[in-house]
């Protein structure tokens, strides 16, 4: 992992997640990484709990008491890279994902930019509520305002020392103020809906009465957001920190059906014309079409395919 001028930092914050970090880094192993800084900042972590052991070569150790927004800052702080992503310890990578993002920082004019994720659960509920939850902050993005999602955002370092960096007065949905700060500054902020990951659901890998009362938070966060003149921090919940078990078994992303992605321009959520290209090529591609309908079982999956 080169220290000298790289193109990329990688910033994950951490909080007592191991085990989530083994099977990151285990995705990370299978890349190059040599013009790429790591950053691993352990937020409030107790010292058994806090870091891989040993640490893979290259990666710098950030330790601070505060929450995630604090966290990402003081990763982003401390590289000098031109480019940002941020990545939270229990996403899981393709093998291709740092190539298409190094694609990426060569070829886009954003400023922010998200990636499609699929769910790390067998679960169908979980995996059907992940998508959605997908495709709900595309169309806030386009209609409403930009929402990108922290754990894998990408995001030139000009763009996020101008916006002033996340807020660290939130403990939820930081990561959509900050990419609607972005856009209200006069940043581009985009979705590469080409490139996806895997993201964790173990916040509502739980007992139906737990993941009920998760949902309830995350649905009162964005009612307040989505309401004009009820964006006051004081009214935003907390999510409470807690120390999620590692997950019997997960999916990575070798075992799901999904082909490395085609190249198409960012979705720009400023350009209606560019947003009707890409919709159009969307439309016209049925290996997209695949990757759009994820939650449908293989028999489904076969009949659209014979269509």
């Amino acid at each position: 992992m080169g220290e000298a001028h790289p193109l990329l930092d990688i910033v994950i914050p951490a909080c007592n997640e191991r085990y989530w970090l083994k099977d990151l880094f285990s995705t990370l192993s299978t890349q190059d990484t040599s013009d790429i800084a790591i950053h691993l900042v352990c937020s409030g972590c107790t010292a058994e709990l806090c870091c891989l052991d040993p640490v893979p070569p290259g990666v710098s150790i950030i330790r601070t008491g505060l929450g995630v927004s604090h966290a990402r800052n003081r990763g982003a702080l401390a590289g000098r890279a031109p480019w940002i992503l941020f990545l939270d310890a229990d996403v899981l990578l393709p093998r291709f994902f740092l190539i298409e993002v190094r694609n990426i920082i060569k070829s886009s004019d954003s400023d922010a930019i998200s990636f499609s994720f699929y769910a790390d659960t067998d679960d169908l509920m979980l995996r059907l509520g992940t998508r959605l939850t997908y495709y709900y902050l595309r169309v806030i993005s386009r209609l409403l305002f930009p929402s990108l999602p922290g754990f894998a955002m990408l995001v030139r370092r000009k763009s996020f020392l101008l916006a002033g960096a996340f807020d660290t007065t939130l403990s939820i949905a930081e990561d959509v103020e900050f990419s609607r700060r972005l856009h209200r500054m006069g940043f581009t902020v985009s979705w590469c809906t080409s490139l996806w990951l895997v993201a964790s659901t173990r916040r509502f890998d739980t007992g139906l009465a737990e993941r009920f009362k998760t949902l309830r938070l995350y649905a009162l966060a964005e009612t307040i957001r989505l309401t004009p003149g009820l964006l006051l921090r004081a009214k935003l919940p907390q999510l409470p920190r807690r120390i999620h078990p590692r997950a019997a078994r997960r999916r990575f992303p070798d075992t799901l059906p999904l082909r490395p992605p085609a190249h198409r321009p960012d979705e720009n959520v400023d350009d209606a014309a560019a947003r009707r290209e890409q919709q159009s090529a969307i439309h016209e591609s049925r290996r997209t079409r695949r990757l759009l309908q994820p939650w449908l079982p293989p028999t489904a999956r076969e009949r659209d395919k014979s269509r």
